[in-house]
């Protein structure tokens, strides 16, 4: 990360999150008309329900809390998408992106894998602290290590099954994670990944203030992130919610967050194709997701029919989808 030095105006816009993150490469504050109007009315607490305690400077237990009582919001948007986690059963998994090692439990408890192994980066997580926190659990087949997915630090036909959740819109070379991924699998193996693509309408990851869809395709990020932290920098603000840091450019956008890379469907596929992976599922799940239970009525009968068959000729599907599912199987 970004340790630049940090002004008497950026001083300002320090926060827990940023402080974490190391990350002090922020865009410099400019007032916005339309960022100020649409926070001020749609403007979310950090408190507020869902939001991340990382916001606010939670503990490393406090996150690890929040993340396994979210899990279940996992396995539910992946069983919309028409795939399970009983292949785990017995397995020896990967979790990879664990975040702060609570949703790796939460996935060891419900699959009752022969052991899971937890991995995330270096900056914001501690293997050791949340190794003790599982073992408090009660679970002695639950490790975890820190590294990057363009690199994994596991000997070739290592695990059995790899999952991530929003995982691969983070990392720097989605295709290098793709080749690793496929790598450290078994002959056999099974990848499990769900994560969104960054022309979906709610890809943007500002949840941190607004909670608003197609927010991304409103304004380009740069302009976000200077109003944003311009209302970060107004005398007595009153917003908590995490400075902006400069935007980048990557092999998939022209500027965005550095948290982010800007992959959508056209770049998935493409990593893909460059890895051996069986594909035996790959698809988007609509940005509604009640739409995909079974129902006779004829305005879901009608949502869906538009979805599935209509947006797809327009090239709306994947803009109004919130998240893709990939099953791949290394061949024997």
């Amino acid at each position: 990360m970004n340790n630049t030095h940090i002004s008497s105006t950026d001083e300002r816009l320090r926060t827990p999150w940023a402080d974490r993150l190391g990350h002090a490469d922020y865009e410099p504050p400019r007032k916005h008309w339309l960022v100020t109007a649409i926070t001020k009315w749609a403007y979310r607490r950090s408190r507020s329900p869902n939001r991340s305690p990382l916001v606010y400077g939670a503990t490393d237990d406090e996150c690890r809390d929040y993340e396994y009582q979210g899990a279940y919001l996992y396995v539910i948007n992946l069983r919309i998408g028409g795939v399970t986690l009983d292949a785990l059963q017995g397995k020896d998994v990967l979790d990879l992106g664990c975040g702060f090692g609570g949703k790796t439990i939460y996935i060891a408890e419900q699959t009752h894998p022969r052991s899971i192994h937890g991995f995330d980066i270096p900056e914001v997580f501690h293997p050791e602290t949340a190794e003790q926190y599982a073992r408090a659990r009660g679970h002695d087949h639950i490790t975890y290590s820190t590294g990057y997915g363009e690199d994994l630090s596991f000997p070739d036909d290592h695990f059995d099954v790899v999952v991530s959740d929003d995982v691969i819109e983070h990392v720097k070379d989605p295709e290098m994670v793709f080749q690793e991924i496929y790598r450290v699998l078994r002959p056999g193996g099974v990848a499990i990944l769900k994560f969104p693509s960054y022309k979906m309408i709610t890809a943007h990851h500002y949840d941190s203030w607004v909670n608003l869809p197609g927010l991304h395709y409103l304004l380009p990020y740069r302009t976000w992130a200077a109003g944003l932290n311009h209302l970060l920098t107004t005398p007595d603000n009153d917003f908590d919610f995490p400075a902006l840091p400069r935007g980048i450019a990557t092999a998939y956008a022209k500027n965005i967050s550095p948290f982010l890379n800007g992959i959508d469907m056209k770049g998935v596929r493409r990593a893909i194709a460059k890895t051996r992976f069986e594909v035996e599922k790959l698809i988007m799940v609509p940005y509604y997701i009640d739409l995909n239970r079974e129902s006779k009525t004829l305005l879901r009968r009608t949502a869906l029919f538009t979805y599935h068959r209509i947006f797809p000729v327009l090239r709306l599907q994947e803009c109004f989808s919130t998240h893709l599912v990939f099953v791949g199987r290394k061949p024997l």
